[in-house]
Order: structure tokens, then C-alpha cells, then sequence
């Protein structure tokens, strides 16, 4: 497309990240760990980025955007500390994430007795998602970053949906030409998302059953109880899009989708 040269799609700028702490390592010590985490298998270290382990070491999640990761991140918030996040638990510092905590993540992975687990979501409804989220009902915290693209593209919340849809379509396709493993987490593919064949997960669920799948993760590390009293009638999504529920594709762009997220259709079983 001509418009790709004016687009400046944000990715995580890994491999200058990495040239850096390679160079500096031997002057500092905080380069001297920035090295050891940047020969991580970069698949692996960005799913990282999103992952969880509990210091009892009982649950290793990797938190799929898109899949009920505010429900999920609230559920071992409640098991750890008896009750629920006041506020949102992505911004929640109580129990050891993310990228920096690489050391413990590589335990839990290396431990028997650790549940390692994530949730996964129909391809076509995460997509939809986050269309809604970012781009329609603009829910999300943080669509700034995205919305100068879109509007390059030709974003009009005049427009049809099915315009505008479109567009998104666009950008994620650009955004996979460009750097598929540095896109946005929320319409990255999942297998790239939970490091899919690289982590051996005890447990993939899905979203459209979580109330049942999350029940048999609990069940798994001997905490079924912490579903039992906090699971029912929570409802932690604020910035979900039901209405987008409502908004059907049309066979062009369900082939567009089918397209670009084969890997995850047939990764997870859905058609």
C-alpha cells in the first residue's frame, strides 16, 4: 500500500536493546542482567513480558490480551491474597511479572509442581475485540499510540463499520509485514503471544468456556476453593465490547482473518 511509508507502527525495540547490553555488559552490572535476559529466545523473553508466577511457585500465566486476563489476573490476585485488586490488577506490582522477573518464570517452567497456563479465544472474536476496544468504543488505556496509523489508513467513525473494519484489517497486515513478533499484543498472533511449542503448558483454555476451564486450572494446583468463592458473578471487564459481538464480517474479511491467524485456528482447534 502507498500510505505504508507515512504509517510509524510502535514496536519494542528489541534488537537495539539488545546490541546495547551486549556492549555495556562488562562496565555494569545492570547490563550484566540486561545480557543474560537478552539471550533469551526473543519469543520466549516477549511472552515473558505478559507472564505471571506466583512466589509459591504454584502458577506460572501468561496473560493473552484479549482472553479474560483481567478475570484471570484477579482470580490468582484472590488466591494469593484473599481478595480482589482495587483497581486495575495490569498496573498491580503484588505478584512478580513481567519481564524482569525472567528468572523465576524459567523456574516455574522448570518445576513440577508449578500449573503453567494460559487462556486462548476464537480468532475472530479477539480481532473483533480489540477492533471495538481500540478503534470504535475506544476503551482501551492506551490507543493513542495506534490511532494516528488508523487514521492514516483512513479511519472514519462515520463510516460503516465494515470500512473501517477493513482498515484495521490493513494495519494489522502491515504490522505483520513489518515485525509480526513485535506487534501489538492484543491482535499479535496467540502463538506468539504464550510462546506456543516453547512452553509446555499443562493447561491451554478458552475463553468461551473459562468458568469451566479456569475451575479445572484451580483444581490442578489444589486452590478449586478460590474459583468457588470469588468466581461467580465477577465481572472485571470494563473495557469489554459486547456490542461488537453484534458486527458480522463479511466472507472477504473472515478469509483476511483466516489468513493471517491460520496458525492460531489451527494451533487451538477452531474452525
Amino acid at each position: 500500500m502507498s500510505v505504508a511509508g507515512k504509517l510509524d507502527i510502535p514496536f519494542n525495540d528489541k534488537p537495539k536493546q539488545r546490541l546495547k547490553a551486549k556492549v555495556l555488559a562488562p562496565f555494569r552490572e545492570k547490563y550484566r542482567e540486561e545480557r543474560a535476559m537478552a539471550a533469551l529466545p526473543e519469543r520466549l523473553a516477549t511472552t515473558f513480558f505478559v507472564a505471571l508466577t506466583t512466589e509459591d511457585r504454584r502458577f506460572f500465566y501468561v496473560r493473552n490480551s484479549k482472553c479474560g486476563c483481567t478475570t484471570v489476573s484477579q482470580l490468582i490476585h484472590a488466591y494469593v491474597f484473599g481478595r480482589f485488586f482495587e483497581g486495575n490488577i495490569h498496573l498491580c506490582d503484588d505478584i512478580p511479572h513481567g519481564l524482569e522477573n525472567w528468572r523465576l518464570h524459567m523456574e516455574a517452567l522448570a518445576n513440577p509442581d508449578t500449573t503453567r497456563f494460559t487462556i486462548v479465544r476464537h480468532p475472530l472474536d479477539r480481532v473483533r475485540s480489540a477492533f471495538f476496544n481500540f478503534f470504535i468504543d475506544q476503551k482501551n488505556i492506551s490507543p493513542e499510540q495506534h490511532m494516528g496509523n488508523m487514521a492514516a489508513l483512513g479511519l472514519d467513525l462515520e463510516d460503516p463499520l465494515d470500512r473501517n473494519f477493513d482498515r484495521f484489517l490493513d494495519y494489522i497486515e502491515m504490522s505483520f509485514e513489518q515485525s509480526r513478533l513485535y506487534t501489538d499484543r492484543h491482535w499479535r498472533p496467540q502463538v506468539d503471544n504464550i510462546a506456543y511449542g516453547e512452553i509446555d503448558y499443562d493447561f491451554i483454555g478458552k475463553l468461551e468456556f473459562l468458568e469451566r476451564d479456569i475451575r479445572q486450572v484451580f483444581e490442578r494446583a489444589g486452590a478449586v476453593d478460590v474459583v468457588d468463592r470469588f468466581l461467580t458473578g465477577a465481572n472485571f471487564n470494563r473495557s469489554s465490547n459486547r456490542g461488537g459481538d453484534e458486527f458480522e464480517p463479511s466472507p472477504r474479511q473472515l478469509r483476511r482473518i483466516q489468513d493471517f491467524y491460520a496458525e492460531d485456528f489451527d494451533a487451538f482447534g477452531y474452525d
